[in-house]
């Protein structure tokens, strides 16, 4: 039981100190050397060398050392760190143990206060990282497959056969033609002689 106690405790411990030094805010020296703030010899030696390699954080803070005699180091825009231009400082520091802490994502610009030092590359771009930038992005949910719509003015096939013939208008319904009607020169003799012929023959046999 005591056992279970002292491990439970022991853990206990444990999360708190990796919880606590989490939050804790890092000090980064930049450069990694308490010389680097000075004219690089090489491009390899570059401060944005060494930055590119570095992740940082929100609540860092970069820690420059230096000669207050001889230096300084001044945060601008990227204007006029491009022209290193040092007229218009964002902040300015001169102690030669300067802190600055990182208070958002994004880039940072910072310059020597010696303007020919700064085109000579003493220079540092500082690029802090979003909160979001380490969680995994969630994929977009994949669409379900849907059924391709009836198209109401198709026409449904025939189940005729190849020998049907399509319906013309008069089996359709179209009225059917007029029956032609007895008359006419043929049909004026007949009605007429006829009735003589009967005649004659009545008047002969009175005769006889």
């Amino acid at each position: 039981m005591e056992f279970s106690v002292a491990l439970f405790s022991s853990l206990i411990l444990m999360m708190l100190f990796l919880t606590f030094s989490e939050a804790k805010d890092r000090e980064i020296l930049v450069g990694g050397r308490v010389d680097a703030w000075k004219i690089p010899t090489s491009a390899a030696e570059t401060l944005n060398h060494w930055a590119e390699a570095t992740r940082f954080k929100i609540g860092d803070w970069l820690i420059w050392k230096y000669d207050p005699k001889q230096d300084s180091v001044v945060e601008v825009t990227q204007e006029n760190y491009d022209k290193c231009n040092t007229s218009n400082p964002i902040a300015e520091y001169k102690d030669g143990n300067s802190k600055v802490k990182l208070n958002r994502s994004g880039p940072f610009y910072f310059i020597s206060g010696a303007q020919w030092k700064c085109q000579k590359g003493q220079k540092l771009i500082v690029v802090v990282l979003s909160p979001n930038h380490n969680k995994p992005k969630q994929s977009p949910p994949t669409p379900a497959p849907s059924s391709s719509p009836v198209d109401p003015k198709a026409r449904t096939p025939s189940t005729a056969g190849p020998d049907s013939v399509t319906p013309t208008a008069m089996e359709v319904g179209a009225p059917a033609p007029a029956s032609v009607k007895s008359g006419g020169a043929g049909g004026w003799r007949n009605g007429v002689i006829a009735p003589l012929v009967v005649f004659g023959s009545l008047v002969g046999m009175a005769l006889f």
